[in-house]
Order: structure tokens, then sequence, then C-alpha cells
């Protein structure tokens, strides 16, 4: 289950920013890139490790104005769709280092 998880950004991670506010991230180690729309960016910043992904659904309900159930679907499918790209890791908050 996602939401006692803290997501955070796999190392060696580069986001580049596009004239529209969207942006790509790119593994360079992999050689991948993941568009990403201006909504998932605000995700994707939220993902630094310090936050469950409780908190961070909580903090995008209070950006965007959708209803809660459907923030937590996409939050859901975003970091989902994350994982499998291998751009973030889930971790506890005593895995945590800063």
């Amino acid at each position: 289950m996602l939401q006692a998880q803290n997501p955070r950004w796999r190392k060696g991670i580069q986001s580049h920013s596009l004239p529209d506010g969207s942006a790509v991230l790119f593994d360079a180690n992999r050689k991948t890139a993941c568009p990403m729309n201006a909504s998932a960016l605000v995700l994707w910043g939220c993902c630094d490790g310090s936050r469950t992904v409780e908190e961070i659904v909580e903090h995008m309900s209070t950006v965007f104005d959708a209803p809660r159930d459907l923030i937590a679907r996409d939050v859901d499918a975003t970091l989902e769709r994350l994982l499998e790209l291998d751009l973030l890791e889930l971790t506890s908050n005593r895995d945590i280092s800063y």
C-alpha cells in the first residue's frame, strides 16, 4: 500500500523545464525520458522523501480545486507510473537522510 510510504526522486534523475510549464524527466543512466504536465510537476516536487503519499494527496488537494478522491486516484496512478519507470523509490520516515 502506497499511502504509508514516502516517495522520493531516485538519484540521477534530471528535470528539464519547458516553456509551456511542463517538463521532461530524464534518466541519463537508462537514457529514458518521461514528459510531465504542470500538475504532475507539482506532485514530483512533493517527492523529496519527507511526505507520505497521504500527505502528498492532502497537499495536492489544497493546490487543486478537485474532489479529494479524484486527486488521490490521480496521485496513486502517477506515482505507480513513476515507480514503473524507476524514477522514484519508496522509503519510510526512518530511511530518510538529509
